[in-house]
């Protein structure tokens, strides 16, 4: 009897011994990265810049943008510029994770020792933030933002609509189930360092910006 528990135990052990190596290689292999929670709630998105929509900048003035989700999301900010060319604000190699949490107001600049530059010419701005759910839009800076196209960073002429359109239809690409999206916008109008030079410039000298509707999902 003894020698049979004895074969018994052994057995046990033999076999714990595997489950516990077989653990082992499963953890191993766990990769852990941040996902949004599972919320019901389909998340939102602002964005604006330090003065009214709309408003005047002077080429070399400095701008900071804000942006908040009301739940975690992924998050990139396009900015088109005046000059009809694409460039990515965030992520970038100050904040390298598109991963944001909900409720918090995010500032571009953040005391990372760098700042924001309006450069011109002189013509309007427009500025871009998608958030979504959807893992498949996780990515850190130096990778391809989710919505991009290899000419957009040095091609000029870009329409505001055309960047719309692209980022329209990567959105249709998102299942519906699980996962929401929103994009909001905002927009600047900057003026020549030339005429800036008389000291500053006054907004109230320009019409307000009426925005065109471009997401009828947002109605």
């Amino acid at each position: 009897m003894r020698i049979a528990t004895l074969a018994i135990l052994a057995t046990l052990a033999v076999t714990i011994g595997i489950n516990d190596a077989n653990a082992r290689d499963r953890d191993s292999k766990i990769r852990i990265r941040p996902v949004p929670d599972p919320y019901n709630r389909p998340v939102r998105v602002e964005v604006w810049t330090d003065r009214r929509e709309g408003s005047t900048y002077c080429a070399g003035d400095s701008i900071r943008i804000f942006f908040r989700t009301n739940i975690d999301a992924y998050v990139t900010i396009y900015d088109l510029n005046t000059q009809g060319r694409v460039n990515v604000l965030f992520p970038n190699r100050y904040h390298r994770d598109n991963f944001v949490r909900g409720g918090r107001t995010y500032s571009l600049p953040s005391g990372y020792g760098y700042r924001l530059m309006v450069e011109g010419p002189r013509g309007w701005e427009y500025l871009r933030a998608v958030a979504t759910t959807n893992r498949s839009w996780h990515y850190r800076h130096g990778r391809r933002p989710p919505v991009w196209r290899r000419n957009w960073s040095h091609r000029k002429g870009l329409a505001p609509e055309s960047l719309d359109r692209e980022i329209r239809s990567k959105i249709v690409e998102i299942p519906d189930y699980d996962v929401s999206v929103d994009v909001d916008e905002t927009s600047i109008f900057v003026e020549g360092w030339r005429q800036c030079r008389g000291g500053g410039w006054d907004d109230r000298r320009y019409p307000p910006y009426e925005p065109n509707e471009v997401y009828p999902w947002k109605k």
